[in-house]
């Protein structure tokens, strides 16, 4: 990126990609040209003949277990997000664990070559395994770090990361090295069955592996997750092993088998209903009145003496509270008197709406747009905070929209007298982008003549080489800015 920039990248990703599928094209006209075949041999041909009616099972399990691992991955992620910030390293880091785990299933099972006769009966086991210890992973996460506390290390990123993929591999790792055999031993099956002369067919089991992978993505984050939460979607997805466990089990008509799935059940029932008492949340000095997860993750509306009501977004962040009523509505009444008559007022990020309910009560403003990216926020604050608001979602000078404020900004050329950014963290996933070069010039482009832009930060979370870039950055879009600083904030503003 820094050699040849986002467009040369990206262009080298789209040649590299063209690249492949000019060689994979060679190698199929030179195999034609040759007339190469690959004829099975007679056990596999034999196997074919006899099982040819297993095809729609081994597209089923393919297609469950694509689902699956995705799902059970993305859990993690959300699961870890609640102990430890949310950065791009992060998240890279559990997603290394669990893609070490994948390969390492897969090695196991192509140096044992387990024999075609006892296939059904080992895919049978692996289900029933994944089964008892996906359901066991919300307990294990619970007791690891004490009831969701913060996993933290003194000693840099880097023992930080290999700090959170050690805790997912002690935590997780036995449950996603089970999952993860499925699929290559039903690989080895269907080998046995098809044989290699049918590449059509190997290629419907990948399709159904990847497709099962990519709905099990969707579906996860947006029904299971909002619907049943972490917790209980690991358990969905446990008894999803248990029903694929066990209509291959009668294949395999082994009462061995009929016992262990039995057991596995057991202890699936047992653990589901240990996991309703396992906390959601923790905040030392509040309770919890409302819990919601999404896609994007968890927000939880909680009461303590110290903050009032306030709102926190994955079990670390807060958003917003009563206590800091007054401070929200100086962020907007300080913006708005930088302008000489502000009419168009957009506000990027909703929090309680304090900020943006402060902005209607200024006098001449006649239209606020309020952007915020997360479905649960806004929904929290509509249901939650109207008292801090000021009548935001009933004034029909507003607008509310759920979507990226960067796409937003950059359609809105010229559209605004004054807009206002809220705490954002740099360092937090995707959140950098909000700081970048780019997003800052369109919001330059969204301002009217003599506009203002106005970009608050949180110093109490940002390092000082950090604050630095954003500065750097603000001041190359922004050629003559003004730096304010609050008790806890600096608020960076320029006039366009």
């Amino acid at each position: 990126l820094e050699l040849l920039g986002v467009f040369g990248a990206m262009c080298v990703a789209l040649s590299v990609n063209v690249a492949i599928g000019v060689f994979a094209l060679s190698v199929h006209y030179r195999a034609a040209s040759e007339q190469v075949s690959f004829e099975p041999n007679v056990q596999s041909a034999n196997a074919g003949q006899t099982e040819n009616s297993l095809l729609p099972v081994f597209l089923m399990v393919a297609f469950f277990s694509g689902g699956a691992i995705l799902g059970i991955e993305l859990i993690l992620l959300k699961l870890f997000a609640k102990v430890v910030p949310a950065t791009l390293y992060s998240t890279a880091s559990v997603m290394a664990a669990v893609t070490m785990v994948l390969f390492v299933s897969a090695s196991i099972v192509s140096i044992w070559r387990p024999r075609y006769e006892s296939c059904s009966k080992q895919l049978a086991f692996f289900c029933f395994a994944a089964a008892a210890l996906t359901s066991l992973v919300p307990s294990l996460f619970v007791y690891y770090t004490g009831g969701l506390t913060a996993i933290s290390s003194t000693s840099g990123v880097g023992v930080q990361l290999f700090l959170l993929g050690g805790s997912l591999l002690l935590l997780a790792g036995p449950a996603l090295l089970a999952a993860g055999m499925v699929f290559p031993v039903l690989v080895r099956w269907y080998e046995h069955n098809e044989g290699d002369a049918r590449g059509d067919r190997w290629g419907l089991l990948l399709a159904a592996n990847s497709t099962g992978g990519l709905l099990g993505t969707k579906l996860t984050t947006s029904y299971l997750v909002p619907q049943y939460a972490l917790y209980t979607t690991l358990i969905v997805i446990a008894v999803g092993y248990l029903l694929v466990g066990s209509f291959v089990y009668i294949r395999s008509q082994s009462s061995w088998f009929a016992r262990a799935g039995l057991a596995s059940a057991l202890f699936v029932v047992f653990v589901a209903c240990n996991s309703v008492s396992l906390p959601i949340f923790r905040q030392t000095g509040l309770q919890v009145v409302d819990h919601r997860e999404g896609g994007e993750g968890s927000v939880t509306v909680a009461i303590g003496d110290a903050t009032g009501m306030a709102v926190v977004y994955n079990n670390r962040e807060l958003l917003g509270c009563e206590r800091d009523y007054y401070k929200e509505r100086r962020k907007a009444i300080l913006s708005l008197l930088l302008h000489d008559k502000p009419q168009h007022v957009a506000c990027i990020s909703i929090g309680t709406g304090t900020v943006a309910g402060a902005a209607l009560d200024y006098p001449g403003v006649e239209r606020v747009d309020v952007v915020e990216l997360s479905p649960l926020v806004t929904r929290t604050a509509r249901a939650h905070f109207k008292h801090l608001s000021r009548n935001l979602f009933k004034d029909e000078r507003v607008r509310i929209l759920v979507e990226d404020g960067r796409t937003f900004i950059a359609a809105s050329t010229g559209q605004y007298d004054v807009l206002i950014a809220d705490l954002f963290r740099p360092w937090g996933l995707g959140v950098g982008r909000l700081c970048s070069l780019e997003h800052l010039q369109r919001c330059r482009h969204a301002l009217r003549p003599n506009g203002v832009f106005c970009q608050w930060l949180p110093m109490h979370l940002i390092s000082d080489q950090q604050f630095e870039v954003v500065l750097r950055t603000f001041s190359e879009a922004f050629p003559e800015p003004c730096l304010i600083h609050g008790h806890h904030s600096r608020h960076s503003v320029s006039h366009d």
